[in-house]
């Protein structure tokens, strides 16, 4: 399914929450391939709630892709095991995260039970996280999360394109 919404002829002047445009898709149960384009020109609220829906509304998804024009907010990267423990054929993911990796730590996100490990099963390969470019610091403890959360993903994608900052860390 491939659903593409641009915005009203006369957007209110506050941002929209990401669960206007998707509302309509989470009832489609066996969806296997989707990809969500947002053309609003007024930013668009992203949240860790709205990754949530989707895994648990789509169990049966292989790939994902959701691209917006604006964003106010970003759900954080632990919102991604979300899609570890909802979506297992999960193969392919391309989606928008907020730059803030303070969830990563574990007095936050382990709380949460957010970076449990859901196994060698999972089967994402094609990761992509748009909106974001991550220091080498950072670089470390989302490439270590990402491994974690989906063992076989290839991250050097995003190594080459500078999105994650590897320097030697992440071995081929």
């Amino acid at each position: 399914v491939e659903y593409k919404r641009s915005a009203d002829r006369l957007a209110p002047p506050v941002p929209r929450a990401f669960s206007h445009y998707a509302q309509p898709l989470l009832s489609l149960r066996g969806l296997r391939k989707c990809t969500i384009v947002v053309e609003d020109t007024l930013p668009v609220l992203m949240s860790d709630a709205d990754v949530h829906a989707m895994a648990e509304a789509w169990p049966r998804l292989v790939a994902l892709e959701v691209t917006l024009r604006s964003s106010a907010a970003l759900p954080s990267i632990v919102a991604l095991s979300a899609f570890a423990r909802g979506c297992p054929q999960l193969e392919s993911l391309r989606i928008p995260i907020a730059q803030d990796v303070s969830a990563l730590d574990s007095d936050s996100a382990g709380a949460r039970g957010e970076t449990e490990d859901p196994g060698p099963r999972h089967g994402l390969r094609r990761l992509w996280l748009s909106g974001v470019g991550f220091t080498k610091r950072d670089s470390y403890g989302v490439m270590k999360y990402l491994v974690r959360t989906f063992p076989v993903v290839d991250l050097l994608p995003m190594v080459s394109a500078g999105v994650l900052r590897s320097d030697g860390i992440y071995r081929v």
